[in-house]
This record gives C-alpha cells, structure tokens and sequence, in this order.
C-alpha cells in the first residue's frame, strides 16, 4: 500500500453492549474506502473485563480495513474519545472519524463524507442519522415525533457537531488547535459538542450532510416517559455546564436563567394546547418543564451523569 495514501482513523467507542457492537462491525463489511486514502477501525473498549474482545476478534477478519482493539479502564465517554485521540495522536493519522456502538454504516459512508468535506472546503463534516425504532415502539411515541430529527440543507455550516457521525481534519482540531474532550462532562454527555463548538471558535468550519449515511438503532429502554424527560432535562443541564465551563458565572446566570424561564413558561403555556393531543402532547409539556428544571440545576452545579446506565444489549 502506497505511504502517499491519507489515513483515516474511525473511532469506535463501546461499553457492554455486545450484541449492538457485533451489527456495527459487520456494517463495515461492504465499506468502500475512497481513492487517495487508507482506513483503520479502532475499537475502544470501556470495560476493564474487556468483554468486546470477543466480539471484535469474531468480525474483524472480515473485514477490508484494518481493526484494531484498545481497552480504557477509566469510565465515561470522555476517556474513551480521548483514548482514540491519543492512539489517533501516535499513528499520525490525517483525518479522525467517530461513530457509535449502536449505528451502521453504509457502503459509501466515507465516500460520500470526503466529497462533501472537498466540495465545502470544509474542516469537519457531520452527517444525519437516521434513528430506527424498535418494532414495538409505543403509538403516543410515534405519534409525537419524538426520535424525529429535523432535514438540514447539505453543506449547511454548523456550529457543532456530534460524534455519532462525524470526520475531521485530526491534525488541524487536535495537533493546532490542541482540542480535547472536556472531562467535566464525562458521564454527562455533550463533550463533542463543546469540543467542536471550541473547534468553531477558533476558526474551523463545519458542514452538514443529510444523506442518511449512518442508521442508529433506538433500544426499547428509550421508549418510556422517563428517558424521555431525562433527556430534556440532561440537554438543558449540559447546556448550562457547558457555558459554566466557558463564561463567568453572572453571565451564566443571566443567560441561562432565562433559557430555562422560557422553557418552564413554554411547558405552563402549551399544556391547553398540547393536551388536545394526548399523552404524546402532555409529554411534550412535561419535556419544557423539565428543561427549565435542567437549566436551574446546571446553574446550582448539578450535572446529570446519563451515560452511568447502559442502554441496549
């Protein structure tokens, strides 16, 4: 294989989720790797017990890319992601790809990635998911639209990005600009997107692709009342943190105070009208609430840890 190749390293982060993990690999079966480049999969493992091992010692001969396989014994997302920049650091890779233990990839993901990253001139690239849920998903869910993401014109530049499908210019975001995981929101989640609002800050540029590149299966776990407050709840709580994390905390106050104001007025003010629609609507109601209540907390330096509970199998 030529040395003028570019290499790109896709990160895979997991923890006990063994039979999600196993679809994931196989994804990468019929992956096409675009010309000018050379791909490897690295598999970080958060179990100290190592329990993916196995997993990935049954799929990676299948393989048409390198697979790799590291174990981070420090719990939480962070670690993890760190642990992939570390490895990514040591291989000099050019281009640092990440997605999650409970998605698959489709044959042309990279390709379609790399030319849209070429034709917007672009530093990152983050890409829709599309979500599929579980065959007994509940009607008030489905009905509320709650899994449902909004479409976003391809190369529209964005401030963030995620890493459930995300690539990017290793050298430019991690060497240069010295970005890493924020260890403040290890359990919590939204680290990579206050690494990559900092990436954005400093002058990257990041597109979106809404090809449906990448599918993510739901777990039946999420398919409740509770999660689904939860998430509301960690999405204003990470949000305040992470502002707690970049501002002085009068401004914080000020601006998220009033974030989560709106929230909590938007949930007393939509119930006569969401209650019309049913469980599906008073949820909705409940979801403002709960946001507001997760702002307040971030701002009294409460952060909900979600990622302590494993979903899926």
């Amino acid at each position: 294989m030529s040395t003028d190749l570019k290499l790109i390293i896709i990160g895979l982060g997991t923890l006990k989720r063994p039979q999600m993990l196993e679809e994931t690999l196989k994804s990468f079966i019929q992956l096409r790797i675009p010309d000018g480049y050379k791909a490897r999969l690295l598999v970080a493992d958060n179990d100290p017990e190592k329990s993916a091992e196995p997993v990935v010692n049954k799929v990676k001969g299948q393989l048409p890319i390198e697979c790799e396989y590291i174990v981070e014994e420090n719990r939480g997302i962070v670690f993890m992601r760190n642990a992939i920049i570390e490895q990514a650091r040591e291989q000099n890779t050019d281009l640092l790809a990440f997605i999650d233990d409970d998605e698959e990839v489709a044959p042309n993901w990279l390709e379609a990635m790399l030319e849209n990253k070429a034709k917007f001139n672009a530093d990152v690239v983050v890409g829709r998911v599309a979500r599929i849920l579980p065959e007994d998903t509940p009607k008030w869910i489905i009905k509320g639209k709650f899994f449902e993401r909004p479409s976003i014109t391809t190369g529209t530049v964005r401030k963030a990005a995620s890493t459930s499908n995300v690539i990017f210019d290793f050298k430019l975001l991690c060497l240069e600009m010295g970005l890493k995981f924020h260890p403040a929101l290890n359990l919590a989640g939204s680290s990579d997107t206050f690494l990559f609002t900092e990436a954005t800050e400093k002058g990257a540029k990041i597109i979106w692709v809404n090809d449906d590149l990448i599918k993510e299966s739901i777990p039946t776990s999420r398919m409740t009342v509770k999660w689904l407050l939860q998430r509301a709840f960690r999405h204003t709580n990470c949000r305040t943190i992470r502002a707690r994390l970049k501002h002085s905390y009068p401004r914080v106050l000020w601006t998220e105070g009033l974030y989560g104001l709106l929230h909590l007025a938007l949930g007393i003010l939509s119930l006569p009208v969401y209650i019309f629609l049913g469980k599906a609507g008073i949820v909705h109601t409940l979801r403002f609430i709960w946001k507001g209540a997760g702002s307040f907390a971030g701002l009294g330096g409460f952060v909900f840890q979600e990622y302590k509970k494993v979903h899926g199998h």
